[in-house]
């Protein structure tokens, strides 16, 4: 004769099982904890992007973006400002002046276009074997200027608004050799 053992499923007397609200609490505590552990995970810290600082300094005015501005420095008191503007309107706009509490700035020409839905390059290398810019330039001089140092520079457009901002100041070497910078300083201006 065989023997069937009945096992009951049903709860012994003087003990519980937890209710939904103790686990639904329990729950939530453990993704408050990993959430708050984890603050940075959902968002990308400004510290936490890698970047060569040699890129430049970035803004924007109105339908303008103003990318990778870098001042070059050839020697102390002057610098070719560098600069690539985007311009995504559907009108043409132009950099009209360009100026610094560091000292003089000179366009050349004395207004940039930046063509509508174009990219312009203000300051670009030289091509190979040629002792001028091919692209339009900015050229910066103060006392104040020299590599390894920062300049505060205002730009100003025809049609967007103007932006202030600092960039960093680069020598002329490594990447930044084919820059054209001027070779002689022009009357520095104070700064």
């Amino acid at each position: 004769m065989s023997t069937r053992h009945h096992v009951s499923r049903t709860a012994t007397p003087g003990r519980r099982g937890f209710g939904l609200p103790v686990m639904v609490a329990a729950v939530v505590a453990v993704l408050v904890a990993t959430l708050l552990a984890g603050c940075g995970t959902f968002v990308t810290a400004s510290t936490g992007r890698a970047g060569d600082p040699a890129n430049g300094t970035s803004t924007n005015s109105g339908l303008l973006d103003v990318r990778n501005v870098v001042a070059v420095s050839g020697q102390n008191g002057v610098a070719t400002l560098t600069a690539t503007i985007i311009n995504n309107g559907t009108a043409a706009d132009s950099l009209t002046a360009v100026s610094s509490p560091s000292g003089a700035a000179a366009l050349k020409p004395t207004a940039i276009s930046l063509p509508a839905r174009a990219v312009t390059s203000i300051g670009a290398p030289a091509a190979t074997g040629s002792s001028t810019a091919t692209s339009p330039t900015i050229t910066l001089t103060g006392k104040s200027i020299h590599a390894g140092g920062t300049v505060r520079v205002t730009l100003q457009f025809a049609d967007s608004p103007q932006v202030t901002l600092t960039a960093l100041v680069m020598p002329n070497s490594g990447e930044f050799t084919a820059v054209p910078v001027p070779t002689a300083t022009p009357a520095v201006a104070a700064g």
